[in-house]
């Protein structure tokens, strides 16, 4: 059905096309996650560019250039990931990405509000 609707010319063979349309229904019952995803991904991207502004400031102002460029650099793959998490294969292995990426840049905020850090 999903192949006729798509119209002539379109690639797959009708064994793949017969595994989509039996697995689509997984897939709808996902879409609220799937979105969830994207919301949270949308939020991340926003914060990005100024704290990437400010942790400009912060290189001309401190000593610890290594440590905020390293935020820096994080912070920007950061922002990459979440743009493709949804729809990467290997999402598991991208948030555990995600994850190490976000503590880092915690403890780098703890450290400069002078809260507990391990840095």
């Amino acid at each position: 059905m999903l192949r006729r609707a798509a119209g002539p010319g379109v690639p797959g063979s009708s064994d793949q096309w017969q595994k989509l349309e039996s697995l689509a229904p997984r897939i709808l019952e996902r879409r609220a996650d799937v979105e969830a995803i994207n919301d949270a991904g949308q939020l991340i991207i926003a914060g990005i560019a100024p704290i990437l502004e400010l942790s400009n400031e912060l290189l001309d102002r401190s000593g610890s250039t290594t440590v905020i460029q390293e935020f820096q650099q994080r912070a920007a793959a950061l922002g990459r990931a979440v743009n493709g998490l949804a729809t990467n294969v290997d999402a598991a292995t991208l948030a555990s990405g995600i994850v190490d990426d976000a503590a880092f840049l915690r403890e780098v905020t703890n450290a400069l509000s002078g809260e507990t850090s391990e840095l």
